[in-house]
């Protein structure tokens, strides 16, 4: 799937046009183009396609290729007469489970290029508000980009308030019950997630950096402002991010005490109970020895005698126990 939007400044209309259009549309300073490709994941676009990108757009051979095959890192590359670069859309598909979708940007003085292989719902957001001409973004192809990006940065947002929500919930079923597996095998799959989105954000940081900085010449310069408000918005991100990490850790923490806890509180109670029971073992065993003479074994009242023995040191004991506060 391919659209591509030409947004005409001089008399501020919003049209689309054909692939054959394009080349003719670019030697206008007034238009902004946005050419938005949908293509399945390491499948090769079609021809007209593939001519558009580098015959009229003049996209170099590797960025193409950078387009078609899908888990690339984010990085932002300049040549020339244009800027390339790769960054995530992130969202949650369950309470173990991220989604990242990879978009492509190649950003020229008058057009904006996006290649991505699934539907990106910040993308359609934002070209819904182009075609409704809403917002700065048609100023020119420096501030689309932000637009796009700004979009997309503010998914991540959403994922790590879930994350934390998440977070919140298993910390909360811990102090309740330390030892249900469930709850260990839940933070482990969030620890993933954290370090899989980090690793995302920690590049796309460095980029955006680098873009507020004015190291790239294509962007126009008195637009690097809105760049810093994205690297900031990431450096929260990576912060919130960082927390949660360590969160995670000292509930690890917390659980492995409370279970030691609770394993120390029964072996103290049975080792009272074994102390309790000790001398009556003693006396059971003395008593049950096999000689033929042995003090009060023909008396009547032998048995009683020995009975109350056991309970009255085991009582004994328990009172000893309870003064010391063992138990």
């Amino acid at each position: 799937m391919i659209e591509i939007l030409l947004f005409d400044r001089s008399i501020q209309e919003i049209k689309n046009i054909s692939i054959e259009e394009v080349e003719s549309a670019l030697l206008n300073p007034e238009n902004l183009i946005w050419i938005d490709i949908e293509y399945a994941a390491n499948v090769w676009p079609s021809q007209e396609i593939k001519d558009l990108l580098q015959n009229t757009l003049k996209i170099h051979p590797l960025n193409i290729e950078d387009c078609v095959i899908s888990k690339q890192n984010p990085k932002i590359e300049e040549y020339q007469d244009y800027m390339f670069s790769i960054i995530y859309a992130i969202e949650n598909i369950n309470e173990s489970e991220l989604k990242l979708d990879e978009i492509d940007i190649a950003i020229g003085q008058n057009y904006v290029l996006t290649y991505r292989h699934v539907l990106i719902e910040e993308v359609e957001t934002v070209k819904n508000a182009f075609k409704a001409k809403i917002n700065h973004m048609h100023k020119n192809s420096s501030m689309l980009f932000h637009t796009i990006i700004d979009h997309i940065i503010d998914g991540y947002q959403i994922v790590v308030e879930n994350l934390d929500i998440k977070i919140d919930k298993l910390g909360n079923k811990i102090f309740k019950d330390p030892n249900q597996p469930k709850i260990i095998m839940g933070l482990n799959s969030i620890r993933e997630l954290l370090t899989e989105s980090r690793s995302i954000v920690v590049l796309e940081e460095g980029m955006f950096l680098n873009a507020s900085k004015g190291f790239y010449s294509i962007l126009n310069g008195d637009e690097n402002i809105f760049f810093k408000d994205i690297y900031d918005h990431l450096s929260k991100i990576l912060d919130r991010i960082d927390r949660q990490s360590n969160t995670i850790s000292n509930l690890f923490m917390a659980q492995m005490n409370l279970s030691t806890q609770k394993l120390n509180e029964l072996v103290k109670f049975l080792t009272i109970i074994s102390a309790i029971l000790l001398p009556a073992n003693v006396i059971a065993g003395v008593f049950g020895m096999n000689f033929q003479v042995m003090p009060a074994l023909q008396n009547p009242a032998g048995f009683y005698l020995t009975i109350s023995s056991m309970i009255s040191i085991g009582l004994l004991m328990i009172i000893f126990f309870i003064h010391k506060k063992w138990i």
